[in-house]
């Protein structure tokens, strides 16, 4: 089973065809299913591999990591591009955003992470929420040049633009 899940990351991670990525991620699949654990320091170049050829199978992958081995690789699969195309991150980041055991500074982190998402579902009341947040870490003096960064973004600040205008 081991070396079956160490093929599979091979296999991911190696920008092979799109079979060879499915077998890849069967083989991490069954893997995990055996109780082998996904090293959450590749997590981020995995998905950033398979994303360029299979995006389906990157946020596949993504959301079967967060069901199995759940909140802890959150972090990992959070700065990704997969994570902008899955509903299921994106709602696992906003719950978590939401978090009132959590310190302002890891819930506006989480709203930062998750913002993008937002703006690619097309989810106005959640990024809403996202920018009243970072709003309110903002006045707290909390994460402020990586708020500027987002807002610096003219993709990201045309979808802000349009939030507060018609919120």
């Amino acid at each position: 089973g081991r070396a079956r899940f160490h093929l599979g990351l091979a296999l991911c991670l190696s920008v092979p065809a799109r079979p060879d990525l499915e077998r890849g991620v069967r083989l991490l699949l069954e893997g995990m299913a055996l109780g082998l654990r996904m090293p959450t320091d590749l997590v981020p170049d995995l998905l950033l591999v398979m994303e360029a050829s299979a995006p389906d199978l990157a946020a596949h992958l993504a959301e079967q990591l967060l069901e199995r081995v759940g909140e802890s690789v959150l972090e990992a699969v959070a700065q990704t591009d997969t994570a902008r195309r899955s509903a299921v991150i994106a709602d696992a980041l906003v719950q978590r955003a939401r978090g009132a055991g959590r310190s302002l500074t890891a819930r506006t982190e989480d709203w930062l992470h998750v913002l993008p998402a937002l703006q690619v579902q097309g989810r106005m009341p959640e990024a809403t929420e996202a920018l009243d947040a970072l709003e309110e870490a903002g006045a707290h003096g909390l994460l402020v040049p990586n708020i500027e960064y987002v807002f610096a973004d003219e993709r990201e600040y045309r979808f802000c633009k349009a939030v507060i205008e018609h919120p």
